[in-house]
């Protein structure tokens, strides 16, 4: 995959995926990916996803000039091999139930840089899989990113966690275990 998009091997590879609209706050993304390479970085991100603010992201990285750094990839139905295949996957969402593509990124053992809003916490504890940044502030995503990039044991301990959290409490087998226990609960009392 990574092959497939031309990065070089010093390239840290962003992820992220959901739709292009405003509540995603992919905007303040890319301004952190402005803010890391004005630094020096080393940092490709790709968003895959479609929606109505397409434009006015392409527009975004044009005026910012990191078109060669940001990619709007679209409609992908191979998300669990991106984001095998990413360095730090990002969820900059504004407000956010549980992103499905969350639950694929800690499952594949990628450190993540997340907002801190809605079920993205019962994913992501703060230090442990990744790290929660307020929403819709791109310098402390910028930050986030930094600190992972640059700290390789800091990625492996929280793709690790990840991967366990993404086992224990969302694999299937827990979430039926979960769901037994609580209808033994309200059938029971149990």
């Amino acid at each position: 995959m990574r092959e497939e998009l031309d990065l070089a091997p010093q390239d840290c590879m962003i992820f992220a995926s959901g739709n292009l609209t405003e509540v995603k706050g992919h905007k303040h993304l890319i301004s952190a990916v402005h803010q890391l390479i004005s630094k020096g970085a080393k940092v490709r991100c790709f968003i895959a996803g479609q929606g109505k603010l397409r434009e006015a992201l392409e527009r975004q990285i044009l005026e910012l000039g990191i078109w060669k750094n940001v990619t709007l990839l679209g409609y992908r139905n191979d998300i669990p091999s991106l984001s095998s295949a990413t360095d730090i996957f990002c969820m900059p969402s504004l407000n956010e139930a549980l992103g499905y593509s969350l639950l694929e990124a800690v499952a594949s053992g990628v450190p993540v840089v997340a907002s801190n809003v809605g079920g993205i916490p019962e994913v992501i504890t703060h230090g442990k899989e990744g790290i929660l940044v307020e929403p819709g502030n791109a310098q402390q995503i910028s930050q986030a990113v930094e600190k992972v990039m640059n700290d390789d044991k800091l990625a492996k301990s929280m793709g690790s966690a990840g991967k366990k959290t993404a086992r224990e409490r969302f694999s299937s087998e827990a979430m039926l275990t979960r769901t037994d226990k609580l209808f033994k609960a309200v059938l029971y009392g149990q």
